[in-house]
């Protein structure tokens, strides 16, 4: 059965590859909402009271009440679990990519800066992330390219006629908007769809959930949050942005 599915992984070329794994590590929010009803119906007493969620020192960061009252909540437990559980296949599935396409920190760093959301400058920055990764230098991996991909989000806005930017609480100047106040506007939902805009928010910035980016930029993350389980997730948004490519020209009319 696992021959099977490395092969069905494997197949076609690496891009191909890239893209298959990408799509197959999304988590989809109907399936687990209905998961979540299901689950309830079953294990009713984890699903009735609230739940505190801890940091490393214990302290809560996050309450989800009970099912009935916050639904939304329990969804997002579910969604984290769930990609605690699929991080071994994820795991398998990119080591056996690299083995079998010979793929390398070129290639995965090619891959990416195809997308329009990258600034090409920054090669060096996400050459040495993914090298980084490749290397089980997690720390250093997960440091580097998780401001990149925060960086292609407020590419997306600001290519797709958002402001990435606010006014400061002093009103005297401008400010980036946060991680998470990106992954809210309208037109990231638009443009990857509520799956993809939910899935980040889970991934990166949401306190009920894996909360990346939030604990590692703040110097928030114990030692545990470096691990290849993360990188693996990491790179599997990465390659998500990295899919995207410009619309080309055609006769007649005008492509963006």
């Amino acid at each position: 059965v696992m021959d099977e599915y490395i092969n069905q992984m494997t197949l076609g070329t690496i891009d191909e590859c890239l893209a298959r794994l990408v799509f197959r590590f999304l988590p989809d929010k109907c399936q687990v909402e209905n998961q979540l009803l299901k689950n309830s119906k079953q294990f009713v007493f984890q699903h009735i009271i609230p739940r505190n969620i801890l940091d490393h020192k214990s302290s809560t960061i996050a309450v989800v009440g009970t099912i009935n009252n916050d639904f939304p909540g329990h969804v997002v437990l579910q969604t984290s679990q769930n990609m605690s559980i699929s991080a071994y296949f994820l795991r398998l599935s990119i080591q056996s990519i690299c083995e079998r396409k010979s793929a390398n920190v070129d290639e995965f760093t090619s891959f990416i800066l195809n997308s329009p959301f990258f600034d090409p400058s920054k090669r060096p920055i996400l050459e040495r992330g993914i090298k980084a990764y490749f290397e089980n230098d997690q720390i250093v991996a997960i440091h580097l390219l998780i401001p990149q991909i925060e960086d292609a989000i407020r590419t997306v806005v600001e290519e797709c006629g958002g402001t990435a930017m606010k006014i400061n609480r002093n009103n005297h100047c401008l400010q980036a908007k946060l991680f998470d106040e990106l992954l809210r506007e309208q037109i990231v939902t638009t443009v990857f769809g509520e799956d993809w805009a939910w899935y980040f928010r889970i991934l990166f910035t949401d306190s009920r959930g894996w909360n990346v980016r939030n604990s590692v930029c703040h110097g928030l993350s114990s030692i545990d949050t470096f691990s290849i389980q993360v990188s693996d997730r990491v790179i599997h948004a990465l390659l998500f942005l990295g899919m995207f490519r410009k619309k080309s020209p055609t006769s007649g009319s005008s492509g963006n």
